[in-house]
């Protein structure tokens, strides 16, 4: 089996975008780039069973394509999906119940669609939670797959969606976090949902009771161990690890801060060198963590140490425009 992995390169006058492609070698080394394909795409997701790489675009009449990934890596077509949104912001799958959720700024909306056996969308795409001044960036699954969590960056709020099987949303409330600026979410253990806030630089710890559809807020700390680093710093991406910790990009100081997020408020840790400039999205795959470094052109890696209390440098690897990263194995 042979690991793939996938990043969503913007085009520009310096380069056509496309999908790029990395093999994993060498403990998780990736291998210089490859061109998988020429779709644009703004962000990526992966079917966790079949090797199909949904690619989501973030222009006007957006759709997503489905490519199947080829023993080389290459995509194959598969399919396209017209989703009649001005941009898809995010996508993900939950294959145990056929769904996929995605989120449009532009629009102010969280959709649904149902997902074939096949891994193709099927049927309408439905629309939920417009509202004046609403910009998800984001929607997610819970772990439990019962709700969904969309972060609302021009309300500065929240908010969760019941989800039955067919799709429907139901929203069952949120929280307010005036002046946060949420972007994205990562789910811990016991109910936790830790959020990036990309206003004012903080990671915010909320909870979840799943159980009556509930979230509430308890905490908010700084998304950087070293606040006199200074300048601009705009949180991205963040992560939950196993250990409980926490791992968030802060675009600016170009770090990865890593939060202990076990205590009675998360505690930065470490702040890490990403590897490259404006850390604009991760993928974590065990111990390995790839950043995408969209100012400089690159995916750098970094492994976890064993207390899941610092990062190592390992590799980078030139890409244009990196937007986003997913992995695939065939």
């Amino acid at each position: 089996m042979i690991r793939y992995l996938y990043a969503a390169m913007e085009a520009d006058e310096r380069s056509p975008g496309g999908i790029a492609c990395m093999a994993l070698v060498d403990d998780g080394v990736p291998a210089p780039m490859v061109l998988a394909s020429d779709v644009l795409a703004g962000f990526l997701a992966t079917h966790p069973r079949l090797s199909l790489l949904y690619a989501a675009s973030n222009r006007a009449d957006a759709d997503v394509r489905v490519l199947r990934c080829l023993p080389d890596g290459t995509l194959e077509a598969k399919g396209v999906a017209p989703i009649g949104t001005n941009g898809i912001n995010y996508l993900e799958l939950d294959a145990d119940h056929a769904l996929i959720v995605m989120a449009s700024m532009r629009d102010g909306c969280v959709m649904t669609c149902r997902v074939a056996p096949n891994g193709l969308l099927q049927g309408p795409v439905r629309r939920f939670g417009q509202h004046a001044g609403t910009r998800f960036h984001q929607a997610r699954f819970t772990p439990d797959q019962r709700h969904v969590v969309a972060t609302d960056i021009g309300r500065d709020r929240v908010t969760l969606f019941a989800c039955g099987a067919d799709g429907e949303l139901v929203e069952r409330g949120g929280v307010d976090l005036p002046g946060m600026g949420p972007r994205h979410v990562a789910f811990g253990s016991a109910g936790a949902v830790f959020v990036a806030g990309e206003k004012n630089a903080t990671v915010c710890r909320l909870w979840l009771d799943s159980a009556v559809s509930c979230l509430t807020s308890d905490a908010a700390v700084p998304s950087l161990l070293h606040a006199e680093i200074g300048g601009e710093c705009l949180p991205s991406e963040i992560i939950a690890l196993s250990n409980g910790n926490i791992v968030v990009a802060n675009r600016g100081p170009d770090v990865v801060t890593i939060l202990d997020g076990n205590g009675a408020i998360p505690r930065a840790i470490a702040d890490v060198p990403c590897g490259g400039a404006w850390p604009r999205h991760m993928y974590l795959a065990g111990d390995d963590l790839y950043v995408a470094n969209r100012r400089s052109d690159s995916v750098s890696h970094l492994r976890l140490s064993a207390d899941g209390h610092g990062l190592e440098g390992r590799a980078h690897v030139s890409v244009d425009n990196p937007l986003c990263l997913a992995m695939l194995q065939v």
